[in-house]
């Protein structure tokens, strides 16, 4: 597909998405998935390390886990957008 990742990146500040990839064990996995602010999961930060991700994975929360995962957007299938953030149930 060719997805860039700041492309993604910025859809997915205000867009619910459902993405489709390539995990890193080879399987597929689709996903619908947010940057947006009001779906960040309560995280305890428990060091003052900042983690420097690689250029090809983005990080995402999962709206049906709740839950951060990454993607590699090097192995994006598809990404289409299915509701903006803002009107999305959860």
């Amino acid at each position: 597909l060719g997805v860039e990742k700041r492309t993604l990146e910025m859809a997915l500040k205000n867009y619910i998405m459902k993405v489709t990839f390539v995990k890193k064990d080879g399987t597929e996995r689709e996903m619908y998935c947010t940057r947006n602010l009001q779906f960040h999961p309560e995280y305890e930060k428990k060091t003052d390390k900042v983690r420097n991700l690689p250029e090809h994975l983005l990080s995402v929360v999962d709206v049906d886990l709740n839950e951060w995962r990454m993607i590699n957007v090097d192995t994006v299938k598809s990404a289409l957008f299915c509701a903006p953030a803002s009107e999305f149930k959860k």
